[in-house]
């Protein structure tokens, strides 16, 4: 990409006023919201809710013992 193209694309760029984020966001629904958050793997079933990021060096869960 050329400069004078990434310097349009800078001068051009704004934050999304409502009527742009109605054009590509979709609709809220029944349900929408943290009730309906996918499942997530990496959060333990108690403790704090951080994410169990135990992983060792070749990027596999340690063997124990």
């Amino acid at each position: 990409m050329d400069r004078d193209t990434l310097r349009q694309a800078a001068e051009k760029a704004h934050r999304a006023d409502g009527r742009e984020l109605d054009a590509v966001l979709p609709e809220r629904g029944e349900g929408a919201g943290a009730d309906e958050m996918p499942e997530r793997g990496d959060l333990p079933p108690e403790g704090d809710g951080a994410p169990d990021n135990d992983m060792g060096a070749t990027g596999r869960v340690p063997l124990s013992g």
